[in-house]
């Protein structure tokens, strides 16, 4: 379970790799037919380890930004299936890319902004 699929009332969850992104904040959100609640973890290594929570079976629309700039491949369709249902777990990795014109007034790193994230 991760970006493209999941199980209700089971956590989903996927990795940012912000390694050579350079300056910028990461911004999640998930939406969908019922609150997801969503945990970060900075790996300390240039990666953070999201975690989510759907509640109700459905389709949730993951969007992941760096930068202000929706990271290759966002927003992400989750399709979250009934609780008895089963999924083969999936090792996902986002990769945050970076273009120099978005970086002209960094204002904090990427492991700074891990410290900042809350959780909803």
């Amino acid at each position: 379970p991760g970006l493209h699929d999941g199980v209700a009332g089971k956590p989903s969850t996927f990795t940012i790799n912000t390694r050579d992104a350079g300056y910028g904040g990461l911004g999640l959100s998930i939406e969908g037919p019922s609150k997801a609640q969503i945990t970060c973890t900075d790996n300390e290594d240039g990666t953070c380890t999201v975690e989510y929570l759907p509640v109700e079976p459905g389709k949730y629309t993951i969007n992941v930004k760096f930068a202000d700039e929706d990271v290759p491949g966002s927003p992400f369709t989750s399709n979250v299936r009934p609780s008895g249902d089963t999924i083969q777990p999936i090792e996902e990795d986002l990769v945050a890319s970076s273009a120099p014109d978005q970086f002209l007034e960094p204002t904090q790193r990427v492991s700074q902004v891990f410290e900042d994230l809350v959780t909803f």
